[in-house]
């Protein structure tokens, strides 16, 4: 996704309520999560055998959910 097409729905998309104050970073999220996740377990149930993959995005700036793991091929950024 290019920067133009990333501001573009960046403009219009907000999920939370102008006044509301949030306890964590992902407060913001938070019921959109709980929603998704419901709706996904209705409509998939996971077999016996998951595999779940995680990686570390590359982030370089100062937040608090950067995580950094010096053996890691990208040692320094948000892991998913």
């Amino acid at each position: 996704m290019g920067c133009t097409r990333w501001h573009q729905l960046d403009r219009y998309l907000y999920t939370a309520e102008v006044s509301q104050t949030f306890q964590s970073p992902f407060g913001r999220v938070w019921d959109l999560s709980e929603l998704l996740r419901a709706r996904s377990l209705q409509y998939w149930r996971p077999g016996k055998h998951l595999c779940v993959d995680e990686a570390i995005t590359r982030f370089t700036r100062r937040a608090s959910e950067v995580v950094i793991i010096k053996i890691k091929p990208t040692p320094e950024g948000f892991k998913i």
